[in-house]
């Protein structure tokens, strides 16, 4: 992997008093994935090698490989406001990316490649340091909520060489 990053943050109070305590930051990531795989596994799981030795792209040693690259942007923006010095609330939006891969036991050729998967995301929160029978204590709540694209998950792919049911992952 290789990736681009910058982040800023920024005080809002600087341009007006009724601004103070609130604070901005704005970040940006691209990222390249190049991912390369190879799978020849010499074992004698009844239908397994027999299927793997007759997929397209399988060599004259049963040796199954891919490789491919991935590229992605994600950025985050989140504003802050301290109420007090002991209080802080805040609301984030942000945009995650998991790099595709490669299922190379997948009976079937659609399920051979994983899609990167994308995450967009909300969260609001709030921080406050408190005191209990003299002790300081610090609160942390959040609510997020997530939609995922993409999604790689487990499937039964049926092995159309010999009927078997092998778990793949696929988006």
């Amino acid at each position: 992997s290789q990736a681009v990053f910058a982040q800023a943050d920024y005080d809002l109070g600087g341009i007006a008093d009724a601004l103070d305590g609130l604070k901005v930051t704005a970040g940006y990531r691209y990222t390249w994935d190049w991912r390369a795989v190879a799978n020849g596994q010499r074992t004698n799981i009844p239908g397994l090698i027999t299927g793997l030795c007759s997929q397209a792209g399988a060599d004259k040693n049963c040796v199954v490989s891919g490789d491919g690259s991935f590229s992605a942007p994600s950025w985050l923006l989140e504003a802050d406001y301290q109420i007090d010095p002991t209080k802080m609330v805040y609301i984030k939006g942000s945009k995650a990316y998991q790099s595709g891969g490669f299922n190379l036991l997948s009976p079937t050729a659609a399920t051979k490649e994983l899609k990167p998967e994308y995450l967009d995301d909300l969260e609001i929160g709030l921080k406050a340091d408190w005191y209990f029978l003299g002790m300081k204590a610090r609160t942390d709540v959040d609510e997020y909520w997530g939609w995922y694209s993409g999604v790689q998950e487990a499937i039964p792919v049926v092995n159309p060489l010999n009927g078997a049911t092998l778990r793949a992952t696929a988006v």
